[in-house]
């Protein structure tokens, strides 16, 4: 650690000292009050959510079986545009595994 004379030290370089040294001190405290909060309270309860991980894969399907009933739907409505064949195939696997269950 550095020792320094105080005493040596004009009033303008004792204010700037100062003003470092309680930057650094909210620093310390900002990041010791984020760790409390990551870490968990008095009680041992956690304030941090895990993250959420995936979709379950039945909500994805159905998911995606509306979305892909409402894009053939609104081609067919339209009457000018192809609907692609891959849509309607996934569609009928949605449906078929969704009957098997």
């Amino acid at each position: 650690m550095c020792k320094m004379n105080l005493h040596n030290l004009s009033p303008e370089q004792v204010k700037k000292m100062k003003e470092k040294v309680r930057h650094i001190a909210e620093e310390v405290v900002r990041r010791m009050e984020k760790d409390i909060e990551r870490l968990g309270d008095e009680n041992g309860k956690t304030s941090v959510k895990p993250p959420l991980g995936v979709k379950p894969r039945w909500l994805w399907a159905q998911e995606r079986k509306y979305d892909l009933m409402h894009a053939i739907e609104g081609r067919l409505l339209k009457g000018e545009f192809k609907i692609p064949v891959e849509w309607v195939e996934e569609y009928n696997e949605l449906i078929e595994k969704e009957g098997a269950q």
